[in-house]
């Protein structure tokens, strides 16, 4: 799953061109953050409330990034 998202996601963002160096270095990067988020996901807190909070200071991090892009 992780490997096919990648490829969606060098399909949009990346030049058809880019140096096998680039193509390295961006699957690198693409999978240690598939692999923190399963890491965080994963070791989310036994108790549910706690896990929600969690998951809401996930998604308010998450989309506070996906503002700063604009």
């Amino acid at each position: 799953m992780i490997e096919q998202l990648f490829q969606e996601y060098r399909k949009m963002a990346m030049h058809p061109d880019s140096p096998p160096i680039q193509l390295r270095e961006c699957r690198t990067a693409f999978w240690s953050g598939a692999i923190a988020m399963f890491t965080l996901v994963t070791g989310l807190n036994d108790d549910e409330d706690i896990a929600v909070r969690e998951m809401d200071q996930l998604y308010a991090e998450i989309k506070a990034y996906v503002a700063s892009l604009r």
